[in-house]
């Protein structure tokens, strides 16, 4: 069956008048869950961490924290980095529970004479921190293991036993994050580890070169061999919290080389250590380039150069002496 429907009148467009709101609509802000989402969802990141608590003081600031970053316990071996196969390592035999770091094995010894070089010894209330007179050596801390004789509580494994002080991350007024303690730190006293990929020097150049202007988190593994044979640890993807510390011409911690399996020259850890007393709540810093040598690295400040924020007296104007923290040769 049609139907037939009635012709529509034409009217005149310009004489359509569409009524007008009697105020201006303005959408109201929505509630901003984004942002405590993104915080709780870092929080739940730093409850993996082992040792005591990592906190995240960020508030203002979450959404400038990368999520794809990984925090790892170790490091991970990237390809074409060979460890040293197990059979080549060894431990002390003191036999006792705790080793008498004058007579053990795993210390190295002064050049041309039969001492050992003592890394620790007993701070205040029991804590096994630094001597002084090594935190002015470049040395290595060779520390027993579980190759080792010695029990789990020998003053000899200070950063095998792990991080003891609690740690925040936080907003810095103008480097970015930061990294703090809620306790107070005693010279000498261990913090934590520089973790991240281990790469070939080769990937480490590429990577390099792959990142263009942003931060670079290599270092190089370079205390006991050649530039040509270095692996470098790589902790922009993945890491421990000690990614946050910024640099200070003027530190108050230290990066120390440590080693667990002694027949391996190329494979050890990076350990933070206090250099001085730090109150809880003060940033911790580090050098960024502690052999810093202003005759051969020039004391005028390069413009190219990754500008120095630290406001130290004796800031050097520059993180490095080139724009990047190159790798390669000159």
């Amino acid at each position: 069956m049609s139907v037939m429907y009635m012709k529509a009148k034409k009217g005149k467009r310009s004489a359509t008048k569409l009524p007008r709101a009697t105020r201006t609509f303005r959408p109201g802000k929505p509630a901003n869950h984004t942002a405590l989402d993104l915080q709780n969802l870092y929080i739940e990141k730093l409850l993996s961490i082992d040792g005591p608590p990592v906190y995240f003081a960020c508030n203002h600031a979450t959404r400038d924290v990368d999520f794809n970053f990984e925090f790892v316990s170790c490091y991970k071996m990237h390809k074409g980095v060979t460890p040293v196969d197990a059979s080549f390592h060894a431990g002390c035999s003191c036999f006792t529970e705790k080793c008498d770091l004058n007579i053990c094995t795993c210390p190295s010894q002064e050049e041309g004479s039969d001492q050992r070089i003592v890394p620790y010894k007993v701070g205040d209330n029991g804590a096994v921190v630094l001597r002084e007179d090594f935190m002015e050596r470049k040395s290595m801390i060779y520390e027993c293991s579980m190759l080792c004789s010695c029990s789990s509580t020998c003053m000899n494994r200070v950063v095998e036993r792990g991080r003891k002080v609690r740690l925040e991350i936080f907003e810095t007024r103008n480097r970015g994050f930061g990294l703090r303690s809620k306790n107070s730190i005693q010279a000498g006293q261990y913090i934590d580890c520089y973790l991240g990929e281990l790469l070939t020097k080769s990937e480490a150049d590429n990577r390099e070169k792959a990142i263009s202007n942003k931060a670079s988190y290599l270092f190089s593994l370079d205390f006991l061999v050649d530039d040509e044979e270095v692996y470098v640890v790589d902790g922009r993807k993945f890491g421990s919290v000690t990614r946050f510390m910024n640099h200070s011409c003027n530190p108050n911690c230290k990066m120390f080389p440590v080693s667990h399996k002694h027949a391996d020259q190329r494979i050890f850890g990076l350990a933070f250590f206090a250099l001085t007393n730090i109150p809880a709540g003060t940033e911790l810093t580090f050098d960024y380039h502690p052999n810093w040598n202003p005759i051969k690295d020039g004391k005028d400040i390069d413009p190219d150069a990754v500008k120095c924020l630290c406001e130290e007296r004796n800031c050097r104007g520059q993180l490095w002496p080139s724009q990047r923290k190159t790798l390669q040769e000159d």
